[in-house]
């Protein structure tokens, strides 16, 4: 115990003399420095001077015991170093609030300064070039040692170098690169072989922006790159050498390998690994248009990434790039969904035709072997994914998937179809462009399947619940196969063809045509009623994210929108209000600017056939004008009268007529929003035929006869064939001198009936041998238009423009008859 405490008192006898020797040591070069501080700082500036061809002005200097301890340096504060033409531009090539510089003591003693090592902190670097693109750079280059400067090598003191928290601008503006670095720690020391000097970093940065072509963009945003590795200059080659060096960018491994020739050919090879770098990380390095391009697109699990550059350092020189990345069982992010259990493998080249130049244009992005869980649960599968040329990208894939509609709906988000339920099966080859906006038709073959669907037309509000259905591709046409489902109350079945869709991408003059076969055991019209109602702005109110495949979304919206429709009707029964009939076999068109054409239409309805063709055209202020050709044949009329809701006449109705009727008509009318018939606007032609028919309980008719045959019932009229011409128009029927020979009465009639309040001017002629009663159970017989019934009387009915109608009596119907003074008949004829 007693040992080793006389040899601790040893040791720190011996230390405590050594830092005594320190102190007196420090002190007298403290002394000596304050004494001969201008003559140290004018050397220092010289010595600087020395090295490099710049101005260098110092303005305090100190001795610094720590910051670069062991050793001692100079602490020469605010310096700053301007290159031989700042005069014409006033950018320091730097200025440093504290500059180290290293020397050897005893000289220092002797008066003389010699830096060996170099330490800069609190500073800033500017290199910036010329009119003729030359860095200021040049001014480090080592001056040649004078004949009586041999006291000291020439060479450069930047071998050895420190620096901390220095910020370093790189700008050419004439070859718009701009670059800004912030160095927060980097140690440089050097080691001279034969042919090449090893310069072995130790460095921590943080890249503001690397903007090698500003008009493309910056890199390197934000990120703080970590290493220690050497580097190899060869004079002789002149070369920059560096192999398998290991970098941490934002705390993720790069494993670097490269060689840059400064020879008149500027050749340089850089290969960058990058073996399980965070997504984003690698993300944030690209340019803008690159984030922005990637800014939906998300992984959960680092990605192996590895990046070769082949080319020359010469102004607008462009290297070969070849890129290639792998992921596996990884979980992607497509802005809202995700591809789980994701794997593939990817490559980026820049010359895809070697003869043409390494740009965007001649690029192309491969993904090999895709296959992953779309929002984890839809198996999506792609052998080969292809874009080329990033200009006007053209994309080829082929996928396999099994998804939900709604995941489909997600992606494509079209305001006017709504995939709301449902499952797809889909089997696609697609060769076209990625933007919708390109005037190139795609290519697309196969298939997909629609199984249990629920699909809204949002524009119409008409929904397709539980379809099935393959729409199958061929190059431009589209088939729709089995289509069925229902549609609210209607089942149906559908086959559909589209010609091409090639119009669309073209723009050019020739429609596209969509083909429908449309067969149903039922169909109640009042589905289809927002067909020819007006369209609805009843879009996706907003969409929740920007669709990926945004360009597929304006395709959908715009096949739908602008296609010309032709559809085939075989229903076995059709329903609208009151109206019912079978066999509907029909063909209509819809033109892209919304006119209906009826092509034909046939159908049995009220014991007989009913047959149109025509239009709908749409009016600005909503509805349609409806212009028809029509015929029936042998039509019950009360079941026609109580199908069309008595044709908007108020004071006659189906309960009213019976009979057979065969009627021909030319036909335009107003329909509303709704579909409904705007009877003040009905213009028609009719020519019409009334078999067995009967007038029942007619107060009008009964009221008039009743003053002149009292005795006879006039509630059920059986009349013989009538045939007449009228026209509507207006709110009034004006019809031809019609006979009417009936189980009561024979008469004549003609004039105009008013369908609303006025308008009624009816003349009825009636023979006076009608004053005999005429037989029971005698078949009523037409006599003619010009039949001799000899003497007549005539009454006139006509309305006072207050819904009553006054009656005139005359012998002769062509003079005017004059008016009764006491038969005034109110009637509510409307």
């Amino acid at each position: 115990m007693a040992l080793l405490k006389k040899i601790f008192r040893i040791v720190v006898g011996i230390l405590a003399s050594v830092l005594l020797l320190l102190i007196v040591g420090w002190g007298i070069l403290y002394f000596y420095f304050s004494a001969h501080k201008k003559e140290i700082i004018a050397k220092a500036s010289t010595e600087i001077s020395s090295k490099i061809q710049a101005g260098v002005t110092i303005k305090d200097a100190g001795i610094s015991w720590f910051a670069t301890f062991p050793y001692i340096s100079i602490e020469l504060r605010e310096v700053q170093i301007t290159d031989t033409l700042y005069s014409k531009h006033p950018i320091p090539f730097l200025q440093a609030g504290k500059f180290y510089a290293n020397c050897n003591v005893f000289q220092l003693m002797k008066g003389q300064v010699r830096i060996n090592r170099v330490g800069l902190s609190d500073g800033i670097i500017n290199v910036i070039h010329d009119s003729l693109c030359r860095p200021n750079l040049h001014i480090l280059d080592a001056k040649s040692p004078s004949k009586t400067d041999t006291g000291h090598s020439s060479k450069s003191f930047f071998n050895d170098l420190t620096m901390n928290n220095v910020r370093i601008f790189i700008v050419d503006d004439s070859r718009q690169v701009k670059l800004d670095i912030l160095v927060n720690k980097l140690k440089c020391s050097t080691i001279d072989y034969d042919t090449a000097t090893c310069f072995n970093l130790d460095m921590k940065v943080h890249t503001n922006y690397l903007g090698f072509n500003t008009v493309e963009g910056y890199y390197g945003n934000n990120k703080d790159i970590d290493g220690v590795f050497p580097l190899y200059l060869n004079m002789k080659q002149k070369t920059i050498r560096f192999h398998d060096i290991k970098l941490a960018v934002n705390h993720d491994l790069l494993i670097g390998d490269g060689i840059f020739h400064f020879d008149e050919q500027q050749l340089f090879h850089l290969s960058i690994n990058a073996p399980n770098i965070d997504f984003e990380n690698a993300k944030t390095a690209m340019v803008a248009k690159s984030q922005l391009a990637l800014s939906g697109l998300h992984s959960v699990k680092p990605v192996d990434f590895a990046v070769v550059l082949d080319g020359d350092t010469r102004y607008l020189s462009i290297p070969f790039v070849n890129v290639a990345w792998r992921v596996s069982d990884d979980e992607l992010g497509i802005l809202q969904g995700k591809f789980a259990h994701c794997s593939m493998r990817g490559t980026f080249i820049n010359y895809v035709n070697p003869k043409n130049p390494r740009h965007d244009s001649n690029s192309r992005i491969t993904v090999s072997n895709f296959k992953a869980l779309w929002n984890g649960k839809s198996p999506v599968q792609a052998n080969k994914i292809i874009i080329t040329n990033m200009i006007k990208p053209i994309l080829h894939f082929d996928l396999n998937a099994v998804c939900t509609l709604s995941d489909i709906d997600s992606l494509v988000q079209s305001n006017d179809l709504n995939f709301e339920d449902g499952n797809a099966n889909i089997n696609i080859v697609y060769n076209g462009p990625v933007s919708y906006s390109s005037k190139i038709v795609p290519d697309i073959t196969g298939y997909f399947m629609l199984s249990k669907a629920d699909i809204l037309y949002a524009p119409r509000n008409m929904e397709l619940v539980n379809g099935n259905a393959k729409v199958s591709f061929n190059h431009s046409e589209i088939a729709i196969e089995n289509l069925s489902g229902t549609l609210g109350k209607s089942s149906i079945a559908i086959q559909g063809h589209i010609n091409s869709f090639a119009p669309i991408f073209s723009h050019a003059n020739e429609q596209v045509l969509l083909q429908w076969t449309v067969a149903s055991p039922l169909i109640n019209l009042t589905e289809l009623v927002p067909l020819v109602a007006e369209k609805q702005q009843k879009h996706r109110a907003k969409k929740i994210i920007t669709a990926p495949i945004s360009g597929l979304s304006s395709f959908l919206d715009d096949l739908v929108e602008e296609c010309n429709i032709q559809v085939d009707f075989l229903v076995k029964r059709i329903v609208y209000n009151h109206f019912e009939a079978d066999n509907l076999n029909a063909n209509l068109s819809l033109e892209n600017n919304g006119e209906w054409k009826i092509n034909h239409l046939l159908v049995n309805h009220a014991g007989g056939n009913l047959s149109a063709s025509g239009t709908l055209a749409p009016l600005a202020s909503g509805g349609y004008m409806a212009s028809l050709k029509s015929d029936m044949q042998h039509v019950d009329v009360s079941k026609v009268m109580y199908a069309f809701n008595d044709f908007g006449i108020r004071s006659f109705s189906s309960n009213n007529l019976k009979g057979q009727l065969t009627l021909h008509s030319t036909l335009e009318v107003a329909l509303n929003k709704a579909g409904n018939i705007a009877p003040n606007t009905i213009k028609a032609k009719v020519g019409f035929s009334l078999q067995n028919g009967e007038l029942v309980k007619f107060r009008p008719i009964e009221e008039v006869c009743k003053k002149i045959f009292p005795n006879r019932n006039f509630e059920d009229i059986q009349f013989a064939d009538l045939k007449d011409n009228v026209t509507i128009s207006d709110n009034l029927v004006k019809m031809n001198k019609m006979e009417v020979s009936s189980n009561l009465l024979h008469f004549y009639v003609e004039g105009t009936y008013g369908m609303k309040i006025t308008g009624t001017d009816i003349l009825v002629q009636i023979p006076l041998n009608n004053l005999s009663a005429p037989e029971i159970n005698q078949s009523p017989d037409n006599l003619g238009l010009k039949a001799k019934n000899g003497i007549s009387v005539f009454v006139n009915a006509k309305d006072n423009g207050n819904g009553d109608i006054k009656l005139s009596y005359s012998l002769d119907g062509k003079k005017k008859p004059k008016k009764s003074k006491s038969n005034n008949i109110t009637s509510n004829l409307h």
